[in-house]
C-alpha cells in the first residue's frame, strides 16, 4: 500500500520528523504492519534493480518454502541486532485457504483404485472438466462439467464424492484419502529459476556500506 503525503501540509517538519509522525499514527491504527518512508522516484529505482521496493534486502534462495520462512525469521531476527536497521519486515505472503486431499494408497489398493483415478475424479468434479467444444461461427467455447456446488462446497460435502471401485462398488472419497483445510502461499517469488525469501530493510543513523558489511558478518556468525 502506497501513501502519499506532502511536506507542505507540514511546513515546519523535517522529512525524518514527519516520516516518524506519520508511522507512529499509522502503527496505532494498523497493528503488525511495518511502514517505510522513501521517495516515489526512489522506491521504482529500488524496485527495478532489486525487485522490491526497500533501500536494502536480503534474498533466502531454496526450494523448501517452509524452509525458506523459517531462515527468513531467524535471519530477521539476527538483523534487528545491527546498529542501524530499521523497517525490518518479512512479505506475508502465507495465509491463502486451500483444501488438500491426500491418497490414501494402501486402502486405495484394497480397492483395486489407482491415485490417479481419484485425483481425475476430484479434479473433474471440482475444478471442472472440458468434455466438448461448442461452435457458434468462428467462436470456440469449451464446454466444461463438474459437479453441482451443493457436493463441492465443504470438506465434508467433497469427502462423500462417490468413488468407482474396480468391483463396480462406490465408496466415499474419505474411504481412499483424506480431506483437510490448510494454509498455503498467494504468491511465490522467484528469481532466476530459484525460489527465495525476502527481508526488507532501510538503514538509520549510519552509512549503508557500513551496515552491510557488519550485517554479514553478523549473519555469518549466527
Amino acid at each position: 500500500m502506497e501513501i502519499w503525503w506532502s511536506l507542505s501540509r507540514r511546513p515546519h517538519r523535517s522529512v525524518a520528523e514527519l516520516a516518524n509522525e506519520m508511522a507512529k499514527a499509522l502503527e496505532k491504527t494498523i497493528p503488525t504492519v511495518v511502514f517505510g518512508a522513501t521517495q516515489p522516484i526512489q522506491m521504482r529505482v529500488e524496485e527495478l534493480i532489486s525487485g522490491v521496493r526497500a533501500t536494502l534486502a536480503l534474498k533466502i534462495y531454496g526450494e523448501d518454502l517452509a524452509a525458506l520462512d523459517r531462515l527468513a525469521g531467524q535471519m530477521k531476527t539476527v538483523l534487528s541486532t545491527v546498529p542501524g536497521a530499521a523497517d525490518l519486515s518479512l512479505e506475508a505472503n502465507k495465509g491463502k485457504p486451500q483444501m488438500v486431499i491426500k491418497v490414501n494408497r494402501d486402502e486405495a489398493a484394497r480397492y483395486g483404485i489407482n491415485a490417479d483415478e481419484i485425483l481425475e475424479v476430484v479434479q473433474a468434479g471440482i475444478g471442472g472438466k472440458t468434455v466438448s467444444t461448442v461452435i457458434d461461427g468462428v467462436k470456440r467455447f469449451d464446454l466444461q462439467v463438474r459437479l453441482d456446488a451443493a457436493f463441492r462446497d465443504s470438506p465434508q460435502a467433497i469427502a462423500d464424492i462417490p468413488i468407482r471401485t474396480q468391483a463396480g462398488a462406490l465408496v466415499p472419497l474419505s474411504r481412499v484419502a483424506t480431506v483437510e483445510t490448510d494454509e498455503g502461499y498467494s504468491f511465490v517469488r522467484r528469481e532466476q529459476l530459484q525460489r527465495y525469501a525476502v527481508i526488507q530493510m532501510d538503514v538509520k543513523g549510519r552509512d549503508v556500506d557500513g551496515f552491510v558489511q557488519e550485517q554479514g558478518r553478523s549473519c555469518g556468525s549466527r
